[in-house]
């Protein structure tokens, strides 16, 4: 039985690898950030379109019990 060894790569094709790896990672939690921003925005604005207004304490209260409202408390801390 004959093993084969994997060629092995250069350090600077690692390191290509690799950057292309993390800047992939980096892409992805941009896009990630930027739905959740858009979420957000869209129940802000559903509920300003219901006449639904809620105060820091409810927001913030809501969201201990609600994944859906823990973009709020980031919006209003960064004043969106």
């Amino acid at each position: 039985m004959t093993l084969s060894v994997p060629p092995q790569t250069s350090p600077a094709g690692r390191t290509a690898t690799l950057n292309a790896g993390r800047a992939a990672a980096a892409q992805r939690r941009r896009a990630d950030s930027e739905q959740c921003r858009q979420r957000v925005l869209d129940v802000l604005t559903a509920m300003r379109k219901n006449h639904q207004s809620l105060s820091d304490a409810e927001i913030t209260r809501r969201a201990r019990v609600n994944p859906q409202y823990q973009g709020l408390v980031m919006v209003l801390d960064q004043g969106w």
